[in-house]
């Protein structure tokens, strides 16, 4: 089983959590008459004492976020668990029952998601009061892992359906069950005296400032607020954030917040659109539920940023978007000389309703400490004029006058006293910050903003509160800004803005600014907000190359908005070493006498982050197997810190560390080196021993209280056997024929074995109970 290291504890509010969804089919096991025959997964002994001092700490500090559940570990999956039945037609269900007895919700995160179309998942109450989106192949990631909003209940279904047709072709597996302890209203009912939070505006409360009002702020407010949403981050917190725009305005399902919100975002969950049909404005009136359903699952991560608090997100729940929800993207402001002359907020406080706040002074930049960066660079809100913030609301979009973003929520003393606030400030991590900062797409917005170098200091939002009759806009797909191979074939995306179907247009395009220009004369028809592509032809690239588009005489006349008319696209061909690997490389690092200072991280070559580990992930004088997965003919970019800035030897402990493929090919070594040390490399497919070598090793009693059996067919495997946070346990080789391993002397759990032979290896899991 694909095991991913990082745990999900959801947190949400009671109030939000009956959230009955009646799209695609409902639960057979509220009907079935089919006995269960397998024994109920049973999580209980939450440890409350421990857990009641911890909060009774933390739920006293606003940058810490606040926890919820209590996270336990599991290894259920059809072939162990639960129970198959085949239906009628020949289609199969897999159903396991879980309870967590005196639960207010449970959660589940599974860490292999990867369905077929005509498949699903669902999870439900047993007593039918509620039940979790549909999730089909939809929701497939590139992470193969996933996490669910939470079921209000202490016992459970989770069903996984296959059409005959595909029996076997999806897996799905779950790693982590949550058992929910407490809920927002929990929370509130246990917060300081005069600390209720009932100075809080509902997002739909008129914001409009007493006296002049020269920027009708509360419209203002009202054409952005869909863009915001609540997200549930993993470990132990929970956020908000918002979709935003980029110069190509396509609607890419882009989703910026806090950086501190946590970066491992495969299990991310997100709702949109969470309002109360009947606001509370600063009263101590609770705001009743409204009906809401929008929510999306998984993400991938795309860059962020300590200087800025920022952080970048794809949202990977294609079914969502295709949905058509009701959202829009955020336009933004990256001027860093530009004050704004006031500001407002849209958040999610403490897993509540949406709420906002406005503060009528304009903001003040300042350099602070923030989450170990002495030189992180925000706005500060002195005082709010009109509502506050809490925890819950981090990561939130801080709005200009104009309804730009120019800052996401850091932290704050901000809160409120009865029905007033406290005369508190809060800070918001500077978007302009963020945008230029970094030195690669992994630590910078530019690289996704403004994908085409367009040079915009302001955009706005999308789609776009302007519209025209006659509205053609380009973008180019399919040009990554490093060339893996040597040829690209560029897709030309026509969108038609305009509400005129758009019939015909104009593609123009060139390399390199040249003046030799090449004209494809598109026809159709696209309604308002259709797209449409053309290939362009294969192009060579052999260095550092441009390709130049615009479009012209959209239906035969002048484009009434040439804003969106040319694109730019910058590439170059990747010169980097080519390695033969199968699945994975792996980090394996000997760490020296201060690993706190030390972190790393791999991005692929659209920059997406596919492995990372954050300072103070390691101990000091250890030596760590840290596998990530690749794939065949792409490429990489392999960065390794040292927040001190003298590497890891070999002045304090003689620490180094290395980059292999699993066919045991050696990409670097090394260990010296200042601040930073980066290695690009490409990988190429092979073939080889891989599947002889899954086949061949057969692992008995798993789970074992101690002593595990391997029967081996092949002579000379070498295994190590690693804990979770990748640190090796013990190592021996096996004999063709059957070995012993005895773990009797280590702590119960679940425990990473890998098994190599000629520089091939695969990695199994043992788990001791």
């Amino acid at each position: 089983m694909k095991k991913i290291t990082f745990l999900l504890v959801l947190l949400v509010g009671q109030t939000i959590l009956a959230q009955i969804d009646s799209s695609g089919p409902q639960p057979l096991s509220w009907k079935l008459t089919t006995a269960y025959d397998a024994p109920i997964e049973k999580f209980k002994n939450v440890p409350f004492d421990e857990l009641a001092k911890e909060d009774a700490k933390n739920d006293l500090d606003k940058s810490i976020p606040w926890r919820f559940g209590y996270d336990f570990s599991a290894n259920i999956d059809p072939d162990t668990h639960g129970q198959k039945i085949i239906l009628d037609n020949g289609d199969q269900l897999w159903r396991v029952r879980i309870q967590s007895p005196g639960a207010k919700t449970i959660n589940i995160f599974f860490d292999w998601f990867d369905l077929r179309p005509g498949a699903w998942m669902r999870v439900a109450s047993h007593d039918k009061s509620d039940l979790s989106k549909l999730f089909t192949y939809e929701q497939n990631n590139v992470n193969k892992a996933i996490g669910i909003w939470p079921v209000e209940s202490d016992d459970v279904w989770v069903e996984f359906y296959q059409p005959q047709n595909s029996i076997g072709q999806s897996r799905l597996e779950i790693g982590n069950v949550v058992h929910g302890y407490r809920t927002a209203t929990d929370f509130n009912e246990a917060k300081a005296l005069n600390d209720s939070g009932d100075c809080n505006q509902d997002v739909d409360c008129d914001i409009t400032p007493s006296g002049a009002d020269p920027f009708s702020i509360d419209q203002v407010k009202e054409d952005v607020k869909k863009s915001v949403a609540m997200l549930v981050s993993g470990n132990t917190g929970f956020c908000t954030g918002s979709l935003i725009n980029n110069t190509a305005n396509d609607g890419a399902p882009l989703f910026i917040t806090a950086n501190h919100c946590g970066n491992s975002v495969a299990g991310w969950a997100f709702r949109f659109n969470w309002r109360s049909p009947t606001p509370s404005c600063a009263t101590t009136t609770a705001s009743p539920n409204g009906t809401f359903d929008q929510t999306a699952s998984g993400a991938t991560l795309l860059m962020n940023n300590s200087g800025s608090d920022i952080q970048l997100v794809r949202i990977t729940d294609t079914g969502f978007f295709n949905s058509n929800p009701d959202v829009v993207w955020n336009g933004w402001n990256k001027s860093g000389t530009t004050i704004p002359s006031m500001q407002f907020g849209i958040h999610h406080p403490s897993g509540d309703i949406q709420k906002t706040c406005r503060d009528d002074q304009p903001a003040a930049k300042q350099t602070t400490s923030f989450n170990g960066d002495p030189t992180t660079e925000v706005w500060r809100i002195s005082d709010w004029d009109l509502g506050v913030t809490e925890p819950g609301s981090s990561g939130s979009p801080l709005f200009n006058q104009e309804g730009q973003l120019i800052g996401v929520l850091s932290g704050g003393a901000a809160a409120c006293n009865g029905t007033n606030d406290n005369n508190a400030f809060d800070i918001y991590g500077r978007f302009d910050i963020g945008f230029s900062e970094g030195t690669t797409a992994a630590t910078r917005l530019s690289d996704w903003l403004d994908p085409n170098n367009t040079g915009q200091i302001t955009l706005g939002q999308y789609p776009p509160l302007q519209v025209f009759a006659i509205d053609a806009s380009v973008a180019i797909n399919d040009v990554p800004a490093e060339v893996c191979s040597g040829a690209i074939n560029p897709v030309v995306q026509i969108t038609n803005r305009g509400t005129s179907n758009l019939t015909s247009v104009d593609i123009i395009y060139s390399y390199d600014r040249g003046v030799t220009n090449t004209t494809i004369s598109y026809t159709g028809s696209l309604a308002q907000g259709a797209s449409d592509t053309v290939n362009l032809p294969s192009y060579t690239v052999t260095g550092t190359t441009s390709l130049n588009v615009r479009l012209e005489n959209p239906n035969g006349v002048p484009d009434q908005n040439n804003t969106n008319d040319t694109i730019t696209a910058d590439f170059d061909l990747n010169s980097a070493p080519s390695f033969a690997a199968n699945n994975t490389v792996v980090f394996n690092i000997t760490t020296d006498n201060f690993a706190d200072e030390t972190s790393w991280q791999v991005t692929d070559s659209s920059g997406a982050i596919i492995g990372s580990g954050a300072s103070g992930s390691l101990s000091s004088a250890t030596t760590y197997n840290l596998p990530f997965n690749i794939m065949a003919g792409e490429c990489y970019e392999f960065t390794i810190a040292d927040s001190y800035g003298d590497g890891i030897c070999c002045g304090f402990g003689q620490g180094s560390y290395t980059l292999t493929t699993d066919t045991g090919l050696q990409i670097f070594s090394g260990g010296t080196f200042g601040a930073s040390e980066v290695t690009s490399f490409k990988i190429d497919s092979t073939a080889g021993l891989e599947d002889e070598l899954q086949n061949s090793i057969s692992i008995f009693p798993n789970p074992s209280s101690g002593v595990f059996n391997v029967e081996s067919g092949l002579d000379a495997v070498k295994y190590d056997i690693y804990d979770l946070s990748g640190k090796l346990i013990t190592s021996g080789n096996l004999t063709n024929g059957r070995s012993e391993i005895n773990l009797n002397a280590v702590a119960n759990g679940l425990y990473l074995i890998n098994l190599s032979i000629n520089e091939v290896q695969i990695t199994k899991k043992l788990i001791k109970n």
